[in-house]
């Protein structure tokens, strides 16, 4: 729930300092928002990721993959006018393989755009890449850990024009180490205590990569090719010592949990255009991605003196993969009167699951019991829009209508079929009063993307936790209703605010199937409210080369809860949201430091018989960089700083939360600060 007083002191902060610029400081060099290479100069930029990170008040949105449809999720940066085609990685994967030395200019792109491409986003990010242009840079990196472990990553990229295709390659690999302690207690219904464990939990992430897309222009035909393949592994061996009584030496059971994930995953986007006529251009998307995850997880108990009991394996199997060929005819300029955009278009999707689970349970006095659970979900989905952007004056309005329909299927332990149609419209009005303001209202229509692994069974053996598969499962639908303004001021002052409201239907919570079984379903009708604010406050008049941003976001949600039959809050909601950083720039002697605070977060988790409440404490942030001898650069970041804590109430009550308490557990996570020191170059 919203913290008022809170809201309201981050919020009142952030006008009064907005409203207290003085407004008649030099205006910015550049115009329309257009962001030449020599305002990101003294930032000294890797890639363009760094310089998109530099906008003024300007917070980068990846794309969102929780909203079905390619353009539905589109996050707030183009490269060339266009959306990258691909979903595997993001725009900030694309971001980093583009060379600072190969963008000509940043523009910003306010009020409705009237392109799919960044469907839904007010303000917009367009990074227009120079026509040549060749650069190489490369990055290496160490992290300490708080046990004194290193953990080293390394990227490489290349950019370079071959036989007429303008090319870039990525190669990225990390192996970071990350120990996690806690303080585990837990009590009775009468909250008299079991139990105290002590919870150490060193962790391994290895990542390998490579990425690349490459462009090249055919008279009036442009064809692209972005393709990204990777494997990534995460190990962790969670060891829990139990005593009566905290403090006490005596150890009176182990617990042990080894857990070895591998993820492999591969993409390949193509994207054709093609003139048609003067205004008028065609395009034809394809992107097709395949993912492979497996999990094998061992834990047992051990009591001193005594043979492992209570036993449990398991092995997790998950194939999926998803084609999307979308075609598209857009006219843009040309005599229209107020009409000054035309976008027509229909997308197909298919879409492909396939999970295996199997459990194996043994101890001391039954023998070993095995649990096999297959699943397999397919979806074929078509969608027809169109989008159409009008201008008067000073006001920008942006319209767009889609229809989709889609046919599901699952089949396995449990099987279902599903016929689902969608209508979603949207519109967006904004209003220019002058070059350096605006203000917006919004109303939206849209989809949620299905996880096709909640079709399927799932298991958590550290936390003694089952889900079943569930095939009745739909997309959830939202309607979004926003007010929105946005004030630029000076050459990096920037200040926007925004209020929105939702209303959402199908909502995915966890339920109690009819066969008893517990999983995630669509349990009814939710209201979501928020606000979010940001402000970029340049301090060059108190402190030369400074600035200070300032990020707070809120939000609540009303749901009537399907287990208990009361109001409470939607399941992982994050509030509140709330980070300052300050940076100062030394560009005569090229050092840039910063210090950054991220307040305490709250979240909550519900299942059918726990109640999960999540409080993360603030830490802070600091780095120094700086260019040396052949313009290499070094930074250094020291992280959670006063240590990285939260506090995990958990509630298990039986059978559901409509029931008495049985447990609780409270459990006091930490990790220690990290250093991080990473030494970079363009050559």
């Amino acid at each position: 729930m919203f913290n008022v007083n809170h809201a309201l002191f981050w919020l009142s902060l952030s006008v009064i300092c907005a409203t207290n610029i003085p407004f008649n400081v030099k205006a910015a060099e550049h115009k329309d928002e257009v962001y030449s290479t020599t305002f990101f100069d003294q930032y000294s930029p890797l890639t363009a990721l760094d310089m998109v990170n530099q906008l003024p008040g300007f917070t980068l949105i990846e794309t969102d993959d929780d909203i079905r449809g390619f353009a539905t999720g589109a996050g707030n940066v183009l490269i060339d006018g266009r959306r990258p085609t691909t979903k595997s990685g993001g725009i900030n994967e694309t971001l980093s393989r583009i060379s600072a030395a190969q963008v000509a200019y940043i523009e910003i792109l306010r009020g409705a755009s009237g392109s799919s491409d960044a469907a839904g986003q007010a303000v917009v990010a367009n990074v227009v890449k120079l026509k040549q242009g060749a650069a190489k840079h490369w990055k290496l990196a160490f992290e300490k850990t708080g046990n004194g472990e290193l953990s080293p990553s390394t990227e490489w990229v290349l950019s370079n024009h071959i036989k007429g295709w303008d090319s870039a390659f990525k190669f990225n690999a990390i192996s970071q180490k990350s120990p996690r302690d806690a303080n585990i207690s837990t009590y009775g219904p009468t909250m008299e205590l079991l139990s105290y464990q002590q919870e150490t939990r060193p962790s391994t992430l290895n990542d390998i990569f490579i990425s690349g897309d490459s462009k090249k222009q055919f008279n009036q035909h442009t064809f692209s090719i972005n393709a990204r393949v990777g494997w990534s592994q995460f190990v962790t061996d969670n060891e829990r010592l139990s005593y009566t009584q905290p403090q006490q030496n005596q150890i009176i059971n182990r617990y042990q949990n080894d857990r070895d994930s591998q993820f492999y995953t591969g993409e390949l986007g193509l994207e054709w255009q093609k003139v048609l006529a003067p205004h008028w251009q065609w395009r034809i998307l394809n992107i097709n991605n395949v993912q492979n995850w497996f999990v094998n997880s061992f834990s047992f108990d051990k009591p001193p003196n005594e043979d492992i009991k209570n036993a449990t394996r398991l092995r997790f199997d998950e194939h999926k993969s998803e084609h999307v060929l979308r075609n598209v005819f857009s006219r843009t300029g040309g005599e229209q009167g107020m009409l000054k955009q035309q976008e027509y278009g229909l997308e197909v999707a298919f879409s492909n699951l396939e999970s295996w689970l199997a459990l194996e349970r043994q101890d001391l006095l039954t023998p070993q019991l095995t649990n096999k659970r297959y699943s397999q979900a397919k979806e074929i989905r078509g969608e027809a829009f169109a989008n159409l952007n009008w201008q008067w004056q000073k006001l920008v309005l942006d319209t767009g209508i889609a229809a989709e329909y889609s046919q599901l299927n699952v089949t396995g332990d449990n099987s279902d079929e599903q016929s689902l149609f969608f209508f979603k419209p949207s519109l967006a009005l904004a209003y220019n009063s002058d070059k350096n303001r605006q203000y917006r209202i919004s109303l939206r229509r849209s989809v949620g993307q299905l996880d096709f692994s909640d079709f399927a069974a799932s298991a958590d053996l550290v936390n003694d936790r089952e889900i079943s598969g569930n095939p009745r499962l739909r997309p959830e639908t939202k309607t979004k209703a926003t007010l929105a303004f946005d004030q630029r001021f000076a050459e990096k002052g920037a200040f926007s605010i925004a209020l929105y409201y939702e209303w959402r239907q199908h909502v995915l919570e966890h339920i109690i199937l009819p066969s008893g079984d517990y999983a995630l379903g669509n349990a009814g009708k939710a209201e979501v409210k928020g606000i979010t604010s940001s402000l970029n406050l340049p301090l060059h008049q108190w402190v030369k080369g400074a600035q200070i941003a300032f990020q707070a976001n809120f939000i609540d949600s009303t749901f009537i809860d399907p287990v208990t039959n009361r109001n409470r809050q939607l399941t992982e909601l994050t509030t509140p949201d709330i980070t300052v950083d300050f940076r100062q720039d030394i560009n005569q002697h090229h050092i840039f430091w910063g210090i950054s605070y991220q307040d305490y977060q709250r979240r909550k988790e519900f299942y059918v018989n726990e109640y999960s409440h999540f409080h993360t404490y603030g830490r802070w942030h600091v780095y120094v960089e700086g260019i040396v001898f052949n313009d290499l650069k070094i930074r250094v970041d020291i992280s959670n700083i006063g240590d990285d804590e939260t506090k995990w109430q958990r509630k298990l009550y039986h059978p559901s939360r409509h029931d008495a308490l049985q447990q609780l557990q409270v459990t006091q996570r930490h990790r220690d600060p990290t250093v991080n020191i990473s030494f970079s170059q363009t050559f």
